[in-house]
């Protein structure tokens, strides 16, 4: 009697190891497929522009854009990969399919017909910087002063086109990259420079207290992310849905504020 009881436990004992064996791998197995799923990929295309795109020191993507790509497509079920390209090249390099989307602080202004666009999700500006004590307060004060802009950018184009809003400047100094325009400022060559603020704020940011921000913008524009005239609207105009929802529940404006740009600012022209 004692035997059979005994064959008994044994056989429920062994009949619950496999219970439990075959739970375990049904568990396991639903993880490994869970890892196996791929969401798909949304390939963006974008240059090297701190801070809204740029590889850090750890060789991963960093910046604004980034940041706030990596949000939507989470959103969105999508993997973003992202791309470094020849910005001179971003028409050539969309239109042939090596990318999805152009997404770079690329302002939409002017554009609008050009691509399918998502967005608007912020505005970028262009400012003035001076050094701290100048006696420069508002973009008035700029007449009869030497302005300092980076070759080929839109600070440059409006100095040198006159633009009517802006003061009459003594002279427009340009220079091929953004260390020497603040250089320049530094030692005094210039009264004041020109810039995108995101960038200026970006590469002052350790020397904050030498430099003031004026208030009034020289420039502003609305940025959106660009795809082709000839790929799926669907998923630009559900990455636009996506991106209003970033900007009204206050998603954009935290991610710009890491960046030292203020976050509010960033998103209060978009209406």
């Amino acid at each position: 009697m004692k035997k059979k009881i005994r064959k008994k436990i044994v056989a429920l004992c062994m009949i619950t190891t496999m219970l439990i064996s075959l739970c375990s791998c049904s568990a396991g197995g639903n993880k490994s497929r869970e890892k196996e799923r791929e969401f798909p990929k949304l390939v963006i295309g974008a240059d090297n522009y701190e801070p809204f795109n740029y590889i850090g020191e750890d060789g991963e993507y960093h910046g604004i854009d980034v940041a706030l790509a990596r949000e939507a497509c989470k959103r969105m079920g999508y993997q973003p990969e992202f791309r470094q390209i020849d910005w001179d090249q971003k028409d050539n390099i969309l239109e042939s399919g090596k990318v999805d989307c152009l997404w770079g602080c690329y302002t939409m202004t002017g554009r609008e017909e050009k691509y399918n666009w998502a967005g608007p999700y912020m505005c970028s500006r262009h400012v003035i910087v001076v050094r701290k004590d100048s006696s420069i307060k508002k973009l008035s004060d700029l007449n009869g002063r030497i302005v300092a802009a980076q070759v080929g950018t839109k600070p440059e184009t409006l100095f040198l086109n006159k633009s009517n809003h802006l003061p009459k400047i003594k002279s427009l100094v340009t220079f091929k990259t953004i260390d020497e325009v603040i250089s320049a400022l530094r030692k005094g060559y210039v009264d004041a420079i020109a810039a995108h603020e995101g960038v200026l704020r970006q590469y002052t940011k350790d020397e904050i207290t030498q430099y003031r921000f004026l208030s009034e913008s020289i420039y502003s524009a609305k940025l959106g992310v660009a795809f082709s005239k000839k790929g799926d609207q669907q998923i630009a105009d559900k990455l636009t849905k996506v991106l209003r929802k970033m900007v009204a529940d206050g998603t954009v404006s935290r991610i710009v504020e890491k960046y030292s740009m203020n976050g509010i600012q960033a998103v209060k022209d978009l209406e």
